[in-house]
């Protein structure tokens, strides 16, 4: 990838490597059940608020897969 980056380019690696697909303009109401087993749905809304350390130690977490970090 060369710099600058490009958000679609980005997102087209993203999905060429890990096999994401994405769906724009999706917005998904949570049901009572939902909220339920999820109290807490992650939003970008959320993430715009978070300090970036905490968002770099999130990622560096959920990469390594250490759901322990990740709480």
């Amino acid at each position: 990838m060369i710099k600058p980056f490009r958000e679609e380019t980005i997102f087209t690696q993203m999905a060429d490597y890990l096999g994401v697909r994405y769906r724009h303009g999706f917005t998904h109401s949570i049901s009572p059940s939902e909220e339920k087993i999820c109290p807490l749905l992650l939003t970008s809304e959320h993430l715009a608020i978070m300090p970036s350390e905490w968002i770099i130690q999130l990622h560096q977490a959920a990469s390594s897969l250490d759901h322990e970090l990740m709480n």
